[in-house]
């Protein structure tokens, strides 16, 4: 049986959903990942990598797009210095 209310998605519309989702993936994490840049080994790839993540970075920062990551960090970075974690495994440190 057909729903009436179904619709065809073409191609490019599914295509243009895709890029924006992964545009605000990077504006999201920029930050992170320019800094994760930062711990690469010496050479052409960690240049290119901040050079590319550099200006993006800015960009998340000025609209700050990065709360998102940042506060799920912090929420992370607490649960794993607990003593007992929440389901009351001992943390391997």
């Amino acid at each position: 049986m057909k729903d009436s209310k179904a619709r065809n998605v073409t191609w490019r519309a599914a295509a243009a959903g895709l890029a924006v989702f992964y545009a605000l993936v990077v504006l999201m994490n920029a930050p992170a990942m320019e800094k994760n840049a930062e711990n690469m080994d010496y050479g052409a790839a960690r240049d290119a990598t901040k050079a590319l993540l550099r200006p993006v970075a800015r960009l998340s920062a000025m609209f700050r797009l990065d709360f998102l990551r940042r506060g799920a960090a912090r929420v992370r970075g607490r649960w794993l210095d607990q003593k007992d974690n929440p389901q009351g495994q001992k943390n391997m440190q």
